[in-house]
């Protein structure tokens, strides 16, 4: 094959090579990871059976914090709540009273364990308080590190206030009394039973204002 045949195959072989090295490659698509983008927030609220976040859950996952209500099924007796920046959920009873769920893990108080109607809107939420000591909230005594049910002095009995938290702790051993809890604007004022030794959170102090023993729970 002649010099001049060969340079006319080759030629535009080369100039098509060319044009491809010069065509910049299309960009690839956004992506979160690369980019350091936050992910989209998340909350979560779990509903335990039994206390101390044992048995049965109801599982709620909560993009946007959109109201919603749902009556749920059965027994509630414990909760793990982690809702998204500026959301709020509560429990309503029968009565018609309203416990409004902090932040993290926490009991759930007797007058509002039985099918109770979940409500999750916009609002301001608060971490679950602990007692002095370190105590769970509606915890008994003897969570408190270092100390037994009666000899530990360090919780105040009957009903006392704790960063912006009404609490009642019930010092005996051998009786579980019945509480009723006034509420500043008097209400949906509802009364449950404390057992011997518990330390229960009632309610933020903007809404509770005393608690006091009505009685025996038999």
């Amino acid at each position: 094959m002649s010099r001049k045949r060969l340079s006319l195959v080759v030629l535009p072989i080369l100039l098509a090579l060319a044009a491809l090295w010069a065509t910049p490659a299309s960009a690839a698509p956004a992506d979160a990871t690369r980019t350091g983008a936050a992910p989209e927030a998340r909350g979560q609220l779990v509903l335990f059976e039994n206390p101390y976040f044992t048995g049965t859950t109801q599982v709620f996952d909560v993009a946007t914090c959109a109201p919603q209500l749902a009556q749920l099924r059965g027994q509630v007796a414990s909760y793990d709540n982690q809702p998204v920046a500026g959301c709020q959920a509560s429990l309503t009873n029968s009565a018609g009273a309203q416990l409004r769920l902090c932040v993290g893990r926490a009991l759930v108080p007797e007058a509002f364990r039985v099918a109770p109607l979940l409500t999750i809107q916009p609002g301001t939420s608060l971490p679950c308080p602990t007692g002095p000591g370190g105590v769970r909230a509606g915890a008994d005594d003897t969570d408190v590190a270092g100390g037994g049910a009666a000899s530990d002095a360090r919780l105040p009995c009957g009903y006392y206030t704790l960063d912006g938290w009404g609490w009642y702790r019930h010092c005996a051993s051998d009786t579980t009394v019945l509480v009723y809890v006034e509420t500043w604007d008097n209400q949906f004022e509802y009364s449950f039973c404390v057992g011997p030794w518990e330390n229960w959170p009632i309610d933020y102090t903007t809404r509770v204002s005393f608690a006091h023993a009505i009685g025996l729970c038999h």
